[in-house]
């Protein structure tokens, strides 16, 4: 095989001619006589057992170079473009030169390259880290949060106030007759965080065991289920239980419950646990600091066809979510009160944003040689507890390999970013100059 290049920058394309010689084009239209003589049925013959210049008659020429170059061409582009290093956008538009036998194959594929990023001169950034400590007030507020964890509910002869938990059995009826969405038995709720719209929280509020009250809602306007919209349902509300918070007292009698020798020891693992989260999150900050700067200094063009597919692929998504809500995506444009084009321009933004973001990302990992491995995604679905046994499950598994394989990708590329680029101490208050900043770098 031999190939031409030549690219053309200012339309992001390349062009390629490549040629196959005679005896391997002769091959491949021996192998499409094959295939093809099995699958068409000659008149007076055998099923495969046509001659092939009686065949060639019978079905035409042109029909077994159609055959041969269904496998010539994708395969020699192929291999042009893994020896040429090009990085195509798409599939390539094929052009035959020559196609004859006895003659060599030549052939032209036109095709939109990935765009050149140009990388800022990130070893040179600069960010500073803030510092970090853990106030005994936040370990108090972490302590008392576990307590309530830890506590319970106990039934009380009491009227409901607000943070209480009650066992109700309501109905809603609409125009008179039953609604069963609206209708449940022995639901447990919190009084005050219900879920449903305040004035049956406020019900709720000051009713004892066996109270039964009324009281009614509107739903707006545009509440997505159409049945509902507008409409006015009576919910007949009865309480059966009323349940008080009980919150242990936290002394060394708690932390023993946890496996700690007492309450200084509980107090002190969980400081260590605040310091550790806090500087996974400062680090973290450093890290989405480093990144937009890198994607916002890049130099890059971005091709109109991967944000036209950006869209359709944020659109989708956005029909997909609708259909889990019971929506389609035409009621979401008369919700929003849009057109479907006036949707996509909505959206080309962030579309382009998204596409920016990959290029970038992807031509920093080249510059700094990273990767995610196979074994490395198969470690990180172990730790997940994730199995393939379920042969239903194998697309679904794929799915997840893939978001793995993007998340560990992410993550390399934040941690090498933060390790190449300047990241200085600071007090969480101190700014600019003077401000008793630590100018070396931090040790990663």
């Amino acid at each position: 095989m031999r190939f031409s290049l030549e690219k053309k920058p200012e339309e992001n394309q390349a062009v390629m001619e490549i040629e196959l010689p005679e005896e391997e084009v002769a091959r491949a239209l021996e192998r499409a006589y094959r295939r093809l003589v099995r699958r068409i049925t000659v008149p007076g013959f055998r099923r495969g057992r046509v001659p092939r210049p009686i065949f060639e008659r019978f079905v035409g020429k042109d029909q077994l170079y159609t055959e041969a170059l269904d496998e010539l061409v994708p395969n020699a582009w192929s291999a042009a473009v893994s020896e040429s290093g090009l990085r195509p956008l798409g599939t390539p538009s094929i052009q035959i030169i020559q196609m004859e036998e006895g003659k060599p194959l030549r052939f032209r594929a036109t095709v939109e390259l990935y765009p050149e990023v140009k990388l800022p001169e990130y070893r040179s950034f600069e960010v500073r880290r803030r510092k970090v400590t853990v106030t005994e007030e936040q370990v108090d507020e972490v302590l008392h949060q576990l307590a309530r964890r830890r506590g319970g509910y106990e039934k009380v002869d009491e009227p409901a106030r607000p943070g209480c938990h009650v066992v109700v059995d309501y109905e809603g009826r609409m125009n008179g007759e039953r609604v069963e969405a609206l209708s449940e038995q022995d639901v447990l709720m919190e009084v005050g965080s219900s879920g449903f719209p305040s004035p049956f929280d406020a019900t709720l509020e000051g009713m004892q065991a066996g109270d039964t009250r009324r009281c009614e809602i509107r739903f707006p306007d545009d509440h997505p289920a159409r049945g509902w919209a507008g409409k006015k349902v009576e919910f007949t509300i009865t309480v059966k239980e009323v349940r008080r918070r009980h919150i242990p007292e936290l002394n060394d009698e708690f932390a023993q419950s946890f496996g700690f020798a007492n309450l200084e020891e509980l107090r002190a693992n969980y400081k260590s646990m605040l310091l550790k989260t806090e500087n996974e999150i400062a680090d973290q900050e450093v890290q989405e600091q480093l990144f937009q700067r890198l994607v916002e200094e890049a130099e890059v063009d971005l091709p109109e066809s991967l944000v036209e597919r950006e869209v359709d692929f944020l659109i989708q998504e956005l029909e997909d979510d609708l259909k889990r809500r019971s929506l389609s995506l035409e009621d979401h444009l008369r919700l929003t009160d849009m057109t479907l084009a006036e949707l996509r321009q909505q959206t080309r933004p962030r579309a382009a944003r998204r596409v920016r973001t990959r290029l970038v990302a992807q031509a920093f990992a080249e510059a700094e040689g990273l990767e995610v491995s196979d074994e490395e995604v198969e470690s990180a679905v172990q730790r997940r507890g994730l199995s393939t046994a379920s042969r239903q499950r194998l697309q679904e598994m794929e799915l997840l390999r893939r978001e793995i394989r993007n998340d560990l990708f992410l993550s390399k590329i934040l941690r090498r970013l933060m390790e190449v680029a300047r990241v200085m101490e600071a007090d969480e208050s101190a700014e600019g100059e003077g401000s008793g900043v630590d100018n070396s770098p931090r040790q990663q």
